[in-house]
């Protein structure tokens, strides 16, 4: 049943991380936003939604497997050191999704689009991503003190997680679409002007 659920969740989550940039673009262009559309682009685009969702949890998969095995020793310092080191490398493909449906491309092309905005962009990328982070490290302490420290039940510690990245990840998917729609443009506008 649990794999399932995680099978499920992924699935739907690779769904929804499509629809928000199909929508915020909707709403830049002042057209009419519709979740039907949305649904279907993004289901349309999942192969290169997966594809990049892959490409880039292979690169947090990587992170994790080192730093865990110096986790025992120093938790809190390897968990801050790991949520940095993430958020560094990371900041360059955060656009992808975005890219991949509002420019209507492929999995590489969207990730070879993500590095070029984002490394262009850097310092203003890699402040969006910090509120995010600093909370990411937060629940990662919190989740270690509650399961270790207070012996909370996992039910009370996924229901604080639950609802601050409910939160935070709301943030995340409209404010990263809306910020890559912006900053393509700016850079069009900035190609035509020289």
């Amino acid at each position: 049943m649990g794999v399932v659920w995680l099978i499920f969740e992924g699935v739907a989550g690779i769904f929804i991380l499509g629809m928000y940039p199909f929508m915020v673009k909707d709403y830049l262009e002042k057209k009419e936003i519709s979740f039907k559309e949305a649904f279907s682009f993004s289901r349309h685009k999942f192969g290169s939604l997966l594809g990049a969702y892959l490409f880039v949890g292979l690169i947090i998969v990587l992170i994790n497997m080192v730093s865990f095995s110096f986790m025992p020793l120093f938790p809190i310092i390897v968990n801050t050191v790991r949520g940095i080191v993430e958020c560094l490398i990371l900041v360059l493909f955060c656009y992808s999704a975005s890219a991949i449906i509002m420019d209507n491309v492929g999995a590489w092309e969207g990730i070879k689009k993500s590095v070029g905005v984002a490394k262009r962009n850097y310092p203003l990328t890699f402040l969006i991503l910090l509120i995010p982070t600093i909370v990411g490290i937060a629940l990662g302490e919190i989740v270690w003190e509650m399961h270790f420290g207070v012996s909370a039940t996992i039910y009370e510690i996924l229901l604080i997680v639950s609802v601050i990245y409910l939160f935070v990840g709301a943030w995340v998917k409209i404010t990263i679409p809306y910020v890559y729609y912006n900053l393509k443009l700016s850079n069009t506008s900035n190609v035509q002007h020289a």
